[in-house]
Formats: C-alpha cells, sequence, structure tokens
C-alpha cells in the first residue's frame, strides 16, 4: 500500500483488495467530519456495482471509493460524480461523447465504460465507488456491451485520470444543483427519446423528457408524466 495526497484527499493505493468500497466501509467508523480519503486497488478480487452485480476488475483500470461526508443527497452526489467523470474523458480528448446512461453509467459509443456505486455507512459518510475501464473490458457474460477508453484509442494511466477527475468533481461540489442537472442533462443518454426503464422485474416506457427538482427522472407517456426515482435505463 502507498499513502500520498491529491489535493484535499488524502489517496491510500492497494496493489489488491476485494473491493474498495467493502475497504472504505470498513474505515468510516475513524473518519472525521473534514477528511476526504481516497482509496484505489490496481485490482479487486470482488468489484460489485448496483443491483449486486459484480464488476470484473483485472489489473490496469481504475478502481477506486471516496470517503467523506457532505450535507448533499445521494443523488446530487450520484450526479456530480458521473458530470466529473464525463468531464475528466472531455478534457482527455475532444474526439470522443461520453454520455451518462442515467442514473449512474459512463457510456461511449452505447458501451459501457465506467460505472458508479453510491454507499453511506452507519455514521453518515459517503462511499463513493467508481470503476474506470481505461485499458479492458469484459467480452463475454455481460448485461450490457462494455468498452474501454484504450478501445477508443485514448490512453492515460490511472494517476492522471484520478488528478482531473478529482479537480472536476470538487469544481462540481461547489455548484448549485440547478447547474449540476443543466449539465448532467446537457450529457444524458436518450434524452427526449423513447426509453425503456427496468423496476426490478418490472419495465416501463416512455420519452425521456428531463429530471425535476428532487432529481427524480421524467417520463412521459400518452396521457401523463410519471416521476422516477429508481431503476435503470435499459439499452434497446
Amino acid at each position: 500500500m502507498s499513502d500520498k495526497k491529491i489535493g484535499a484527499w488524502h489517496w491510500f493505493d492497494f496493489a489488491k483488495l476485494d473491493s474498495t468500497n467493502n475497504y472504505a466501509l470498513s474505515q468510516a467508523s475513524s473518519l472525521s467530519s473534514s477528511q476526504k480519503i481516497l482509496y484505489t486497488a490496481q485490482m479487486q478480487t470482488s468489484g460489485r456495482g448496483r443491483r449486486g452485480r459484480s464488476w470484473d476488475s483485472p489489473l490496469g483500470n481504475l478502481y477506486f471509493s471516496q470517503l467523506f461526508f457532505s450535507p448533499l443527497s445521494p443523488v446530487e452526489i450520484v450526479y456530480i460524480t458521473a458530470l466529473s467523470v464525463v468531464q475528466t474523458i472531455k478534457k482527455i480528448t475532444d474526439k470522443l461523447v461520453p454520455q451518462i446512461k442515467w442514473p449512474n453509467d459512463i457510456l461511449i459509443n452505447d458501451c459501457k465504460i465506467g460505472g458508479i456505486l453510491i454507499e453511506k455507512s452507519k455514521e453518515g459518510a459517503y462511499i463513493v465507488g467508481v470503476g474506470i475501464n481505461l485499458i479492458s473490458s469484459p467480452k463475454q457474460n455481460t448485461v450490457y456491451p462494455a468498452a474501454s477508453l484504450r478501445d477508443f484509442e485514448i490512453d492515460i494511466n490511472r494517476d492522471d485520470f484520478l488528478k482531473l477527475y478529482l479537480a472536476a468533481f470538487e469544481d462540481n461540489l461547489s455548484q448549485s444543483f440547478t447547474a449540476i442537472k443543466n449539465n448532467f442533462l446537457a450529457n444524458a443518454y436518450k434524452l427526449h427519446q423513447n426509453i425503456t426503464i427496468g423496476l426490478g422485474d418490472k419495465k416501463i416506457s416512455g420519452q425521456f423528457i428531463g429530471i425535476d427538482e428532487n432529481g427524480f427522472l421524467l417520463l412521459k407517456q400518452e396521457e401523463n408524466t410519471l416521476v422516477i426515482n429508481t431503476g435503470e435505463i435499459l439499452f434497446s
């Protein structure tokens, strides 16, 4: 394990962990209100995403968890995180158009290159887990098509991506939710298009017309507009 700093973030880098989120959760009880801790692993043996899905975590990609306190809501934190990842990719290259598939997946050319898992400790600290496919991605047994930045001829190392991301994240933390929401929508996958949302075993369809003041997705159907606070947009 190495111990470094990136700006205000105290950074612990491990050769291997079962899950950076699991480790962050185990450390939350000793966190002070002003501390910002970053945990990375060069590989994970039990990486995980939303809904109990596993996250393939071979050597060479970026896996990290941020541990910190914030008065912001979980919706605000996930939007800030997703937007920061997209902004980071845009800083690296102007040849790609990364998008956010509501609420927490990062896509390029309809392929998933990153995902976010937000959790909270019993003490109320946020654990923001992020996985980015820098050099490789799973090609079999995936729920969605996957790709890496290298697949698009973009090469960047873990350290440089982290520095750019944390700078964007800190800037976005200081923005109003209205600004975050508008920037999120400017990068949203399938905005103003017909989509299908998975709600467990149920699926509902309609037009993705925006996000309300609480951060919930607005789905317009023929006779009404549904407010969706959970679920995920499914690939067509």
